[in-house]
């Protein structure tokens, strides 16, 4: 399980891969529904040094605890829900 602090933080970088800044991580999402493969995203995460450790498990526990529902898991793809309020 990750600690409040670091599931806080992870949320905050995956947003801001999933929905502000992807092509700096190059990632490219689907114009379709915004979302792009976990691997992807993982392998994005991983180059992070702060991140080197994670896993797919500890994404999904973001997912799973995320207060507003920001994320969506999708068979191997994720996103970024809309509409909700940067905090």
């Amino acid at each position: 399980m990750l600690a409040p602090n670091t599931e806080k933080s992870l949320s905050k970088l995956m947003t801001k891969l999933l929905r502000h800044t992807p092509e700096e991580f190059g990632i490219v999402l689907d114009p379709e529904d915004g979302s792009c493969r976990m691997e992807e995203l993982l392998e994005a995460l991983q180059k992070e040094r702060k991140w080197a450790w994670l896993q797919r498990e500890d994404v999904e526990e973001v997912v799973r605890n995320s207060d507003k529902q920001r994320f969506e898991i999708r068979g191997d793809r994720i996103r970024a829900r809309y509409g909700h309020s940067h905090g």
